[in-house]
């Protein structure tokens, strides 16, 4: 673990890893209980989606929720 990022940055690369191991599908749960159960606070959490979103591999639509971004060509079966 690396101490000098901040804990949002590791929660971003944790759900980035979890994204790409096809760990996290959607549904994904509402943020308040997402938080919880990653022992984090909302902030952290919110953050975190932030840099995730930024990387490209879910969007986040207020009073929606977060999404996950579909891979290029995925709808149709190609990686």
């Amino acid at each position: 673990m690396n101490f000098l990022r901040s804990r949002s940055e590791q929660l971003a690369d944790y759900l980035s890893n979890s994204i790409a191991r096809a760990e996290l599908v959607e549904p994904l749960p509402g943020m308040r209980d997402w938080a919880v159960k990653l022992g984090v606070s909302y902030r952290t959490l919110e953050s975190a989606l932030k840099i995730v979103e930024r990387r490209g591999l879910v969007s986040i639509e207020p009073r929606r929720g977060v999404r996950l971004r579909r891979a290029r060509g995925a709808s149709r079966g190609i990686s």
